[in-house]
């Protein structure tokens, strides 16, 4: 009995794309150091573009790319794969904390440069913020809360030493 073969098919088409970046926006403290990595598929080329708005005078980058800021910068970045082409592009926004004062340093009850005496006590006081690191030769003695917004320690040098103080608040130091 005659009947009708029916078929039925469906075409598919498949087109393959370059993966975006997955660098994320940053923020870093003050005169940090920010370091571009793509997060780019294997195999794929990395573009970076620094002042990416400023059409007629980009300055390409390379991955790993490292600058130390004072200003917020935004970047933009996209990978290329030569079987697929360009992948989407991103801009990578990196935001710089404003810049902590440092503290001002002074000894107690004294004006000017202070000599005293092998092993006698001295207070020093630093101003202005709210935690200070002490340090002496590179080797921290105190990291303290302040009160009254003065940061007091006692010491007793047994030689002429250099003090350093510095402020930190919001992750970031002076």
């Amino acid at each position: 009995v005659g009947g009708y073969g029916c078929t039925n098919s469906n075409e598919i088409e498949i087109t393959m794309i370059t993966p975006p970046p997955t660098a994320k926006d940053q923020t870093i403290c003050y005169g940090d150091t920010v370091k571009l990595v793509s997060g780019c598929m294997a195999g794929t080329e990395v573009h970076w573009t620094k002042n990416w708005m400023d059409i007629p005078s980009r300055v390409e980058v390379p991955e790993g790319f490292q600058e130390r800021l004072t200003t917020s910068n935004t970047y933009a970045v996209s990978c290329y794969s030569h079987e697929t082409g360009w992948s989407e592009a991103i801009a990578i926004k990196v935001t710089v904390k404003a810049k902590i004062t440092p503290p001002t340093i002074t000894a107690k009850d004294v004006e000017k440069t202070v000599i005293i005496v092998k092993g006698e006590t001295i207070e020093l006081l630093a101003n202005a913020c709210n935690r200070t690191e002490w340090k002496a030769e590179k080797v921290l003695m105190a990291d303290t809360l302040n009160k009254r917004n003065a940061a007091r320690i006692q010491v007793k040098p047994l030689q002429t030493t250099t003090y350093h103080a510095r402020c930190f608040a919001d992750g970031c130091y002076s």
